[in-house]
């Protein structure tokens, strides 16, 4: 059973040993029945529950501690099951409530006017539009070529797509290629989920029949290269899940969850058959010899976790922590991408779902995002264990104000409490399974640069992180604000030098070369026409 601990006067958190809570406070919820009578585990990330049904109140331990503070709303029943047994009580308004966790809710200006400061809100506004594919894949396209043009970036991070109906021309173009009219092709409804409608096509003249077979419904299909040499285990497909923490958008913080599912197809890469190019747990969940987990350790089932795959992975020569080093910077340029088009506000964090999957080569490439996580725990014990394990961690890194009056006294809008705060929750971070991708010592010149527009909060915190700046107690306060004045500006997407400040930045001079690569390319241009 997990303890309360007070590590912080400000902050209450829990301390939970690993997988601790899930293994023993879960297990009676496998093979559970759903809100909506179906099993639980028929439910694909990505689902809605019903927001209209609240089950019942669950009887707590008596040693499980109270706090005024505890007070919660959600619209999902498996949040609302993992928050009952951490001692949660579901408050009567959202306004009492300290953790408002409604996903694929819209957020509005009025809800983040009144956030009260000791308030955590599930859901960072403008996130919910990469539920939709065609959204998403247009975001990270514009990115992709950005960084393409700059020279910088891990390069594709995402299959090319097209819309059946709005990109018609652009994809035609794309098939008239003599080297892509026999490359495959996955056709995805935009707004779809659980692997519904979805259809692969083996070539152009298959992709032109299906879509005119499909006319009446090609508006709402996405049109994406198919990846043909996956990284195969035992001649099987597979992909990953990957759970990603954003805390805040102003500044950034990004964390990925140590642990995650593994969905393996239930037929040899070989056959032509939609198990064997399909990895959704909804599709072969039906299949006869579908076989679900039954630890962390499992490695014959069709369900696994990455601890389970690094060892299969690792009896294979290939190098594990390279390959998850190089997912985490592909997520991390993902979540950029997304980062210009979300607001940012101190009390809001997001809890994304990603599916992964690596090719032959060992490069990640990002299949699709899942904003509204069902996280049903009811599917098996390795989804119990990783969920609960997910919602538990989500919690201590955001941190829980004990004191409603100390918290409304921070100013969410000063950058020095903005590195404070984030320097609090760093510290809570390294006692869970989320690990930090931004910002880290190497983010300043690494990844900077990708921003489209980066905010002031999130460079200084950068900053702060690559100079190794400690925390700061009440009385450096004052001296840190005014310093923060000196912090350099940022406008149109560039970072701007300060006269007679050298900031130890070497990541800045990455802009220099580029403002000196554009200026060259304009002349040529302006040479060119004159001839």
């Amino acid at each position: 059973m997990p303890m309360w601990t007070h590590r912080n006067p400000q902050i209450l958190t829990l301390d939970c040993s690993e997988y601790g809570y899930a293994v023993s406070e879960c297990d009676e919820m496998v093979g559970e029945q759903s809100d909506d009578g179906s099993l639980a585990g028929n439910e694909e990330e990505g689902q809605s529950e019903d927001e209209t049904v609240v089950d019942p109140e669950e009887e707590l331990p008596p040693s499980t501690p109270r706090h005024d503070l505890l007070l919660f709303r959600s619209n999902r029943a498996s949040i609302r099951r993992v928050l009952r047994k951490l001692g949660f009580k579901q408050a009567a308004t959202q306004g009492e409530a300290c953790v408002i966790w409604n996903l694929l809710r819209a957020v509005t200006k009025v809800t983040l006017d009144q956030l009260q400061p000791w308030q955590r809100l599930g859901t960072i506004k403008g996130c919910n539009q990469f539920n939709n594919k065609l959204s998403l894949h247009r975001t990270i396209r514009e990115h992709e070529q950005r960084w393409l043009a700059l020279g910088i970036g891990s390069g594709r991070i995402m299959p090319r797509a097209f819309h059946a109906t709005r990109d018609r021309k652009k994809l035609e173009k794309h098939l008239s290629a003599p080297e892509r009219r026999c490359a495959m092709w996955i056709c995805k409804p935009v707004e779809a989920a659980m692997g519904q409608g979805i259809f692969v096509c083996r070539n152009a003249h298959e992709l032109a029949f299906q879509l005119k077979a499909r006319k009446k419904y090609a508006h709402g299909l996405l049109v994406s290269e198919y990846i043909e040499k996956p990284l195969l285990l035992r001649n099987v497909k597979f992909d990953l899940r990957v759970y990603v923490l954003v805390v805040s958008m102003s500044p950034l913080r990004m964390y990925v969850y140590e642990e995650g599912l593994v969905r393996f197809a239930t037929s040899q890469y070989s056959s032509s058959c939609k198990t064997a190019q399909l990895t959704n747990y909804s599709v072969n969940r039906l299949e006869r010899n579908f076989k679900n987990a039954t630890s962390l350790d499992d490695q014959t089932s069709h369900k696994q976790s990455f601890r389970s795959l690094k060892a299969q992975l690792q009896e294979d020569g290939h190098e594990t922590d390279k390959m998850w080093h190089q997912m985490h910077e592909v997520l991390l340029e993902g979540v950029i991408a997304m980062h210009s088009s979300c607001t940012g506000h101190q009390g809001c964090f997001q809890l994304l779902g990603f599916d992964v999957l690596f090719d032959q080569n060992l490069a990640p490439k990002i299949l699709e995002v899942n904003v509204g996580l069902s996280l049903a725990l009811s599917a098996s014990i390795l989804d119990a264990t990783i969920k609960a394990g997910v919602v538990v961690g989500a919690l201590n890194v955001i941190g829980l104000p004990q004191d409603k009056v100390a918290a409304a006294q921070r100013d969410p809008g000063s950058v020095s409490d903005c590195i404070d705060s984030s320097m609090d929750e760093f510290a809570r971070a390294e006692t869970t399974g989320f690990i930090r991708v931004f910002p880290t010592p190497d983010s300043l010149e690494l990844h900077v640069p990708l921003f489209k527009e980066v905010d002031e909060r999130t460079l200084a915190l950068a900053r702060a992180v690559a100079t190794g700046a400690p925390m700061l107690d009440q009385n450096q306060r004052t001296t840190r604000m005014e310093s923060d004045r000196e912090f350099d500006g940022v406008s149109k997407g560039r970072i701007l030098q300060n006269n007679g400040h050298d900031n130890g930045a070497s990541g800045f001079h990455v802009f220099e070369k580029i403002k000196a690569s554009k200026l060259v390319s304009k002349k040529k241009k302006k040479s060119k026409t004159k001839k």
